[in-house]
């Protein structure tokens, strides 16, 4: 082999060497980049839930301390006072709500639904939590469009209705 040809040999084997590296490197950027994204979407979904957790806390928390069967002590400004570090609002969220919001769809002697909402690029998951009299906890999803606000309850077509866990919030 003369000397021009090993010259161009080892250009070209230089060159494949960094057209790969190049595409591993861009490769790894975009794992780390889908990484990152998944985790700040785990991140909301446990936030969304915990904040879920701690409403039905705070509502078992004021319906015992008033040594009650039923709701009737459990009041949207009592749940606010109870637990101040959450969003309370009182109708569907959307996409302009705050992250750690917990609306407040129904509240009676007898039941309280709450809602938070896991919001993504293109579709949002409503969560659902609702208690009743009867110690029974009931969980379900609602998937909207992110622009759309939340509906009041949860949509077995596009989410989950009630179920008694909360393999109910799909997320």
């Amino acid at each position: 082999m003369n000397k021009p040809a090993i010259v161009i040999s080892i250009s070209a084997l230089i060159l494949t060497l960094t057209l790969t590296l190049s595409a591993c490197s861009s490769s790894s950027d975009e794992n780390i980049q889908n990484a990152k994204e998944e985790a700040m979407e785990t991140g909301r979904s446990s936030g969304a839930k915990v904040n879920l957790r701690n409403a039905i806390t705070a509502a078992k928390y004021i319906q015992t301390r008033a040594d009650s069967t039923d709701f009737s002590s459990v009041t949207f400004e009592a749940l606010k006072m109870e637990d101040q570090d959450i969003s309370w609002t009182q109708s569907p969220l959307d996409s302009s709500s705050d992250p750690s919001a917990i609306a407040v769809i129904d509240i009676t002697n007898d039941l309280i639904v709450f809602q938070s909402r896991i919001d993504g690029e293109t579709t949002s998951n409503c969560l659902f939590v609702e208690l009743n009299s009867e110690s029974n906890t009931r969980y379900g999803t609602a998937i909207v469009n992110s622009n759309e606000a939340c509906p009041e309850s949860p949509n077995s077509e596009n989410g989950s209705d009630y179920v008694d866990s909360q393999s109910g919030w799909l997320s």
